[in-house]
């Protein structure tokens, strides 16, 4: 486990704490979005989208534009209008140097290779519009933490609130997926 993996770690573990020193009765399933992503969530690897992975991904994603502190939205639209493209939808912890605090974000998957729409790198990767943007490959430094979220979930969300989001940290609908485990 590398420092950065370790650090967001203590931070999940460290809310989970809290949470049972503020009350000793658990609020659903799970007693927080912390709690639910150490019992669901993975750690993802940096990893090179091969020639064919890259390809198939840029003709997914084609001109589309993808703004800064959107990256539920980036992501859930992409994965719900493109449900056959072989991508799968992750929401959890985002950590990289020089920022405090572990980042609640969304993301894509293709094999297991992180596809971050949103978040930007500092010195761009690839060429492109999307240069700058994790292609399977991130720095070291930058961690990402995170469990799949069922398509079935991201439009029953849509449908019922009209708006992209959070499926973890869905406080308006009274945080479905750690109360009853599903939406």
């Amino acid at each position: 486990m590398t420092e950065h993996q370790q650090h967001l770690l203590n931070y999940l573990q460290a809310n989970v704490a809290m949470r049972h020193t503020i009350t000793d009765k658990k609020p659903g399933l799970y007693w927080c979005i912390e709690d639910y992503l150490l019992q669901h969530g993975k750690w993802f690897e940096s990893q090179s989208l091969t020639k064919d992975e890259r390809a198939k991904l840029l003709l997914v994603l084609g001109k589309e534009r993808f703004p800064i502190k959107e990256c539920f939205s980036n992501s859930q639209k992409v994965i719900v209008y493109h449900k056959r493209a072989g991508l799968k939808y992750f929401e959890g912890y985002f950590f990289r140097e020089g920022i405090c605090f572990p980042i609640l974000h969304g993301w894509l998957s293709l094999n297991d290779k992180v596809i971050d729409l949103t978040a930007r790198l500092k010195q761009p990767r690839h060429s492109g519009r999307l240069r700058n943007r994790v292609l399977g490959e991130f720095p070291e430094g930058r961690v990402y933490f995170g469990a799949e979220m069922d398509l079935e979930w991201i439009l029953s969300r849509i449908l019922r609130t009209k708006s992209w989001g959070s499926l973890l940290d869905s406080w308006e609908e009274g945080f479905p997926l750690l109360t009853k485990g599903e939406w």
